[in-house]
């Protein structure tokens, strides 16, 4: 976590870039595990009478 915080720090732009490609790649696992968890609880739902 502190070489997150290095990387802002930093005036580096390839650092910087690094930084920024981190934050977007999490986002997006973030996205993506919201939305297969949302599928599995429609399909649980859906199997439910």
């Amino acid at each position: 976590m502190k070489w997150l915080i290095l990387c802002r720090i930093s005036n580096n732009v390839l650092l910087d870039q690094l930084f920024d490609y981190c934050l977007e790649t999490l986002w997006i696992l973030a996205l993506l595990a919201e939305i297969s968890q949302l599928k599995s609880s429609v399909n649980a739902n859906a199997v439910l009478p």
